[in-house]
């Protein structure tokens, strides 16, 4: 049976989607270079907003650090050990 997490006040909570498979996935894809002043706030943001549509949708997060030389990739990994809807492609 496969699970996936939604998005929750708990971390990590696994949502089995078979039992909702009524409802759309969407994929965000967050592109990323050089953002480690504004990333956790923006990422913080976009979650809480994907958390109104919770009801409608389940949904994932792609974060694709693009090179960046700053901390973008370890502040992008952080966060998405705290959220299990959250992957991060460098």
């Amino acid at each position: 049976m496969a699970t996936e997490h939604a998005p929750t006040a708990e971390l990590d909570r696994p949502v089995d989607r078979e039992s909702r498979s009524d409802i759309p996935l969407v994929s965000i894809v967050v592109p990323a270079f050089n953002e480690a002043g504004i990333l956790e706030d923006n990422l913080n943001r976009l979650c809480r907003y994907l958390d109104t549509l919770e009801a409608k949708y389940c949904w994932e997060m792609v974060l694709v650090n693009d090179g960046s030389t700053d901390n973008t990739g370890a502040l992008a990994e952080d966060f998405a050990r705290r959220r299990g809807n959250v992957r991060v492609l460098h």
